[in-house]
């Protein structure tokens, strides 16, 4: 969608922008000619307190606003240091994540559980691989929040689990749970997506050495 800048104000990315939100915008890239794109937002959020309810900058939000400002043509943003390409990203291919023999045991044996959350860069990359690998949507990035979970048993990982932030708008959910626009703003971020959850006839299961 094209904006005007007699559109304003108008609801972009949660937030409402005014005449005169969209002049501080020119002034601080005006002031501010040596930051990127990602510096610029966190700039933004320190100036509109623009935080997500734990308290850390909605930084995402804010770039996400920059760049439709800058589509539009009402912003002149510097250059993107590293521009997308069109091609999915693969997962890097390890030992850890090469398909293990089938196994056929009583569900007992699968016990106990552990759900762990997926928090260092090595556990990262093995989710990612894991998922690009068995999942038939392989993997991406996402978009906004992520949180991710491997599931373990005493025979091995076997599950994954993917959760991302809701989405702005979908008009069943909102009917369903109630929400007017002003609830959907204030309570959003109580929802999650859930974007990977592994197929039942997909799963496999991997050594804990391998982890």
């Amino acid at each position: 969608m094209r904006i005007r800048e007699e559109d304003l104000p108008l609801r972009l990315v949660g937030r409402i922008v005014r005449p005169e939100d969209l002049e501080f915008l020119r002034s601080l890239l005006a002031y501010n000619p040596g930051l990127n794109r990602n510096q610029l937002a966190y700039e933004v959020c320190r100036a509109w307190s623009w935080n997500k309810p734990n308290g850390t900058p909605k930084a995402i939000s804010a770039k996400q606003l920059l760049l439709k400002l800058h589509a539009s043509g009402l912003l002149e943003l510097p250059p993107a240091k590293h521009p997308h390409s069109n091609h999915r990203k693969i997962a890097l291919r390890t030992p850890a994540g090469e398909p293990r023999p089938k196994i056929k045991v009583e569900l007992s044996e699968l016990l106990p559980l552990e759900l762990q959350r997926v928090v260092t860069q090595k556990d990262r990359k093995l989710w990612r691989e894991l998922i690009d690998r068995y999942h038939y949507l392989g993997y991406n990035k996402g978009a906004g929040a992520q949180i991710r979970y491997i599931v373990h048993s005493p025979l091995g990982i076997v599950a994954l689990f993917g959760f991302g932030a809701s989405a702005w708008q979908v008009k069943d959910r909102d009917q369903w749970i109630g929400w007017n626009e002003e609830h959907r703003y204030r309570f959003r971020h109580l929802v999650v997506n859930n974007s990977r959850y592994p197929n039942k006839n997909k799963i496999q299961t991997f050594q804990n050495k391998a982890a």
